[in-house]
């Protein structure tokens, strides 16, 4: 998962970008169906 804000990678557990302090949406839509 990618920051909308800034593109840095992040982990799917964090809540706020460290690098920009964006909030991170973590929705459904993030995740593919398998």
């Amino acid at each position: 998962m990618f920051c909308k804000n800034c593109g840095i990678e992040l982990t799917n557990d964090i809540k706020y970008c460290p690098e920009c302090g964006a909030k991170i949406n973590i929705d459904a839509s993030a995740f593919p169906f398998y």
